[in-house]
């Protein structure tokens, strides 16, 4: 395993440790930990982002998964790293109402 990239999650509403990682198998992992999602809000992604600031524009972001609420630790497969050079920051959000609950830069290792 190669650590690629880590951040740190920021806002009102996400806080928590990030971090890209390359498997010997050649698959892709975002891995959350200490990690805490306001709880009750629908719909809420954490998606890579183009913008350096993590400002939420829906033409500068690529979906990576689906967030629970709540504490946890938890992994997510990333289906492709092809723009991972264009990726600036992680952004957890809400769809339903656009609200941006925190995001991070990525620190590349």
């Amino acid at each position: 395993m190669k650590i690629l990239a880590k951040a740190k999650i920021e806002g009102p509403e996400a806080i928590g440790d990030a971090k890209i990682v390359t498997h010997d198998n050649g698959t892709h992992e975002l891995q959350l930990s200490n990690f805490w999602v306001a709880p009750g809000a629908p719909d809420v992604r954490i998606v890579f982002s183009k913008d350096p600031k993590g400002n939420l524009q829906e033409k500068s972001i690529r979906f990576i998964a689906m967030m629970p609420d709540g504490n946890f630790n938890k992994s997510f497969l990333i289906d492709h790293l092809d723009d991972f050079d264009e990726m600036k920051t992680l952004i957890v959000y809400c769809k339903q109402f656009f609200a941006h609950f925190g995001h991070g830069t990525l620190q590349r290792l």
